[in-house]
């Protein structure tokens, strides 16, 4: 788990400072590309058969 924990804290870095980059229209602008990350990191994985 500890492995994966730095896996997703690297890839959210790594967001974070695109979006310093990038975002020229603020926090809206921020959250709307920062929502598929976590969404993806908290959302439940889909059920199998």
């Amino acid at each position: 788990m500890a492995a994966k924990d730095d896996e997703l804290r690297r890839g959210y870095q790594s967001l974070k400072q695109e979006l310093e980059l990038t975002n020229e229209s603020g926090i809206e602008e921020y959250l709307a590309q920062n929502a598929p990350f976590i969404d993806a990191v908290v959302r439940p994985p889909p059920k199998t058969l």
